[in-house]
């Protein structure tokens, strides 16, 4: 607290007419001010050269009446810390006006909170009463942190006064950070994190656009994200979670066998296909075969290979021009009739495959 000093204003309940008093128990004649007000802002800040040559007077002279004023302004500060303590209990947490509107809202609250206990201010009293604080920062955030630190931080701000620029580092990387465009995986990850269930691949598309963390949210590479990443699991057809939820995989061999035919191009052999599923995950071949054979999602040809149904012509499409692989082999057609019997719903897999091979086709169609 405030020590007992004999001027009537370090009492708020005596502070009728204090701004004379208050500026003048800091005694400092009218160029030391303007200097410090060149130099320290708010509003602007000139540079040693700039001001000397206002005032006609070498860079190094200035930057001695400025050294001198702060030495004498921190000598003083303790005699108006009636003002500063009123102010210190009503300054807002958490606000950091940097620009030319906050210097405006600042003085307006400096105004406002002075005048509630009393004390008149003009703009240019507050404007001295700003730069002395913004003269002795370190001397002035030991007894007044809160007030300081706002008074510091509005524009242009005071460098090396430490609170200062340990928070401006902050905002500055939160900002960052908010303007950071956001890679497929982090994106895919808040949406089921914030939605807390899963989601159908399209849902993810839909709100992943709404963020606005990316420029662009391509279909293609939310869906390729899901399907390779170990942090998602499809537990629907198109219809994904965040694995650390707790929720499980449905079939993940049967996905990855159709991205397998995929990225081969085509109907292939058992062969090219486990083949193609070595390059990631270890699967063995009698697994890989029994999928191929009784899923809906594939068919077996007449000539023994395996495509996906999707792409499948249908029969009265078919012609002695389609070639072999293209023509579904009459077991193979049982499966279709297995998966119905048991509930299965083949359109609603199907259509989801189909959108699943038009996102791909469109991503890869976007990186040629």
């Amino acid at each position: 607290m405030c020590e007992q000093l004999s001027l009537p204003f370090m009492n708020p309940d005596d502070c009728k007419n204090t701004k004379t008093l208050v500026m003048d128990t800091l005694g400092l004649p009218d160029r030391s001010w303007s200097v410090l007000r060149h130099r320290l802002g708010p509003s602007s800040k000139k540079t040693l050269k700039e001001v000397g040559e206002i005032f006609e007077l070498t860079r190094e002279r200035i930057r001695q009446i400025q050294a001198a004023a702060s030495k004498k302004i921190s000598s003083r500060i303790d005699l108006i810390c009636g003002v500063l303590e009123t102010l210190e209990a009503v300054t807002p947490r958490d606000t950091y006006p940097h620009d030319e509107r906050g210097v405006e809202k600042a003085y307006a609250w400096f105004e406002q909170e002075l005048r509630s206990v009393g004390i008149s201010f003009t703009t240019n009293d507050i404007q001295r009463l700003i730069v002395a604080i913004r003269a002795a920062p370190n001397k002035c955030g030991v007894k007044w942190p809160q007030l300081t630190v706002l008074t510091c931080f509005l524009y242009p701000r005071v460098r090396g006064y430490s609170p200062v620029d340990k928070k401006w580092r902050e905002l500055e990387a939160a900002r960052k950070e908010k303007e950071r465009q956001w890679s497929y995986p982090e994106l895919i990850e808040y949406v089921l994190d914030e939605e807390s269930k899963p989601l159908h691949w399209r849902e993810v598309v839909q709100k992943a656009r709404a963020i606005g963390r990316r420029r662009s949210v391509h279909p293609g590479s939310v869906m390729n994200t899901m399907i390779a990443s170990d942090d998602f699991v499809r537990v629907a057809p198109g219809t994904y979670a965040l694995k650390r939820l707790g929720y499980e995989e449905v079939d993940p061999l049967v996905d990855r066998i159709w991205t397998s035919i995929i990225n081969i191009g085509g109907p292939a052999s058992l062969g090219e296909i486990v083949h193609e599923l070595k390059k990631g995950d270890h699967f063995r071949a009698n697994s890989v075969k029994m999928h191929l054979d009784l899923h809906p999602r594939f068919y077996t040809s007449v000539n023994g290979r395996y495509g996906l149904r999707i792409l499948l012509p249908a029969p009265n499409e078919q012609t002695l021009r389609t070639p072999s692989e293209k023509v579904e082999a009459s077991d193979s057609l049982k499966r279709v009739a297995r998966a119905l019997k048991n509930g299965y719903s083949v359109d609603d897999v199907l259509e989801a495959d189909r959108e699943s091979f038009e996102a791909l086709k469109e991503l890869s169609e976007n990186d040629e």
